[in-house]
């Protein structure tokens, strides 16, 4: 041999059977199935929601050709009896909402109670920083501290959970 013919690298070859449609369908059969019934599911529920949204659509254009808006509110007209009608005008409450536990009389269509409580609040507070171990590697250590506030809220803290 000569010197040239021993730079050159010898070619090797590998051998990489083909695998046939019907072994690679058996590896991966489940998957495939679920993702076919992922699509027919998703295109079903699509399909049903595309339907409900044309329908609400539909009732909505009804509505809109349909509506009756007479010309006064005095009286009620006889030939407007079962038809969409839209009126207007001031609202006029006769009678008062009352609490009587808190004594309030109000006239309003809606009386709302909104109970609130004069309580403490946790807050959390994260520091995040990163430093070499003994070993050189590199930890992140998390330092946490929590403070304290009293204001009004309207729902249940439970104090027992505090960290400190």
């Amino acid at each position: 041999m000569n010197d040239q013919d021993e730079n050159v690298p010898n070619p090797t070859f590998h051998d990489h059977p083909q695998t046939s449609i019907l072994r690679q369908f058996q590896d991966t059969w489940m998957i495939s199935v679920f993702g076919i019934l992922l699509v027919f599911g998703g295109s079903s529920l699509l399909f049903w929601n595309e339907g409900r949204a044309i329908k609400t659509s539909m009732a909505l254009e009804e509505g809109l050709r349909e509506i009756i808006v007479p010309e006064t509110i005095d009286e009620v007209f006889v030939e407007n009896d079962a038809k969409l009608v839209l009126v207007g005008g001031p609202l006029a409450i006769t009678n008062s909402l009352r609490d009587d536990y808190y004594g309030i009389s109000i006239n309003a269509v809606k009386l709302k109670k909104t109970v609130e409580v004069f309580q403490w609040e946790e807050t959390e507070h994260k520091k995040e920083h990163t430093v070499t171990n003994a070993d050189g590697e590199q930890v992140t250590h998390v330092d946490k501290t929590y403070s304290y506030h009293k204001d009004w809220f309207d729902h249940h803290i439970d104090s027992s959970s505090f960290q400190n």
